[in-house]
C-alpha cells in the first residue's frame, strides 16, 4: 500500500515560497529535507501519512536524531530540523485538514554564548597580512566591510561591483527572498576589489559573470602597486 507521505512532501515544497515570510531557496531545501527526514522515520514505525503521528512521536523522531559521526546532533542542527517540521504541520493544517501537533513541543533555541562577535584591530590587519592573493584580499575585505552572508558574497556578479565603476563604493548584493540592496563599502575594499578585478581579467573565465573565479593566474606584480 502506498502511503501519502510523498504526495504530502512534493505539496509543501510547492507551499512553502508563499507561506507567508519569502523563504530562499536553500530554506526551502533545508525545510523539505526536515519533511523527508520525519518521514523515513514515520514509515519505519509503520505509519502511513502525517496525519497518524502524535505529539510523542514528534519527540521521539527529534531523540533519532544525531550530527557527524553519528554523534549527539548541534543545537543549530536540531533547531533548524524542529523549524522545518514546525513549518510542515502550518502547512497540513491548511492545505490536508491535519492537526497541528507542534504547538506544545518546545525546542531550545541555540544561545550565542561563546561565539567571536568581533576582531579586534590586531586580528584584522593579520588576517589581511595572510592573505596569498588579491582574490583572498578582496573576499576577505569585503567580508569585513560590508557584513554580507556568505551566500550573498558567493552570488556577486562583476555587475553587482561595478556599480558606477566602483566610484560610489557600492555593492548590489542578493540576500533571501531574493531581494537586492545596496551595501556601501570604505575605500579599501574598493582598492582590493580593483585589484581583484585587474587581476581577475588575466583569466580566462574572466568572461564569466560570477565574480568570484577560481582559475589560477599569474599576478603581474606592478598591479599591486599601481
Amino acid at each position: 500500500m502506498t502511503d501519502s507521505f510523498g504526495a504530502s512532501i512534493e505539496g509543501y515544497r510547492d507551499w512553502l515560497p508563499y507561506s507567508g515570510k519569502r523563504k530562499g531557496a536553500s530554506t526551502i531545501r533545508q525545510y523539505t529535507r526536515s519533511a523527508e527526514q520525519l518521514a523515513a522515520w514515520a514509515r519505519e514505525q509503520g505509519r502511513q501519512g502525517f496525519g497518524e503521528l502524535t505529539r510523542a512521536d514528534l519527540r521521539a523522531f527529534l531523540n533519532t536524531l544525531h550530527g557527524r559521526g553519528g554523534g549527539p546532533p548541534s543545537p543549530h542542527w536540531k533547531s533548524a530540523v524542529w523549524y522545518g517540521i514546525k513549518s510542515l504541520f502550518g502547512y497540513l493544517a491548511d492545505e490536508e485538514d491535519c492537526k497541528d501537533i507542534t504547538q506544545k513541543i518546545t525546542v531550545s533555541r541555540p544561545s550565542g554564548s561563546g561565539r567571536v562577535t568581533h576582531l579586534d584591530a590586531d586580528q584584522i590587519d593579520k588576517l589581511l597580512a595572510a592573505c596569498s592573493d588579491p582574490r583572498e584580499l578582496a573576499v576577505i575585505s569585503v567580508f569585513l566591510d560590508a557584513g554580507v552572508r556568505i551566500a550573498e558574497a558567493a552570488q556577486l556578479k562583476v555587475a553587482d561591483v561595478l556599480v558606477d565603476d566602483l566610484r560610489s563604493r557600492r555593492l548590489i548584493v542578493t540576500g533571501k527572498g531574493p531581494k537586492t540592496r545596496a551595501v556601501v563599502i570604505g575605500s579599501s575594499t574598493a582598492l582590493a576589489l580593483r585589484k581583484y578585478l585587474r587581476w581577475r581579467a588575466m583569466s580566462r573565465y574572466a568572461g564569466l559573470e560570477a565574480l568570484w573565479i577560481g582559475q589560477r593566474v599569474r599576478w603581474a606584480s606592478q598591479a599591486w602597486t599601481s
